[in-house]
């Protein structure tokens, strides 16, 4: 009886950890999916931030919402 509940325990706490190692798998993916996003829309804020003084800023005539749309726009 107890080899049996041992054995039911083990198949137990394989099934979870299987899950557990999927969902983590899962989200680690998907955060690491969209960090190129996320950085390259700091990078152009950066730049934007470090380029001209006037209140609309602007780099060859795209202000910063224009050209992040457009590099989301682009990665669709």
């Amino acid at each position: 009886m107890f080899a049996s509940m041992r054995i039911n325990w083990i198949i137990l706490k394989t099934s979870v950890e299987e899950r557990f190692v999927y969902r983590g798998d899962f989200a680690l993916a998907t955060l690491v999916r969209f960090l190129p996003i996320v950085t390259q829309i700091f990078l152009w804020g950066a730049i934007y931030a470090a380029g001209t003084t006037n209140e609309h800023k602007t780099l060859n005539g795209y202000r910063y919402g224009d050209m992040v749309a457009y590099y989301l726009l682009a990665m669709v």
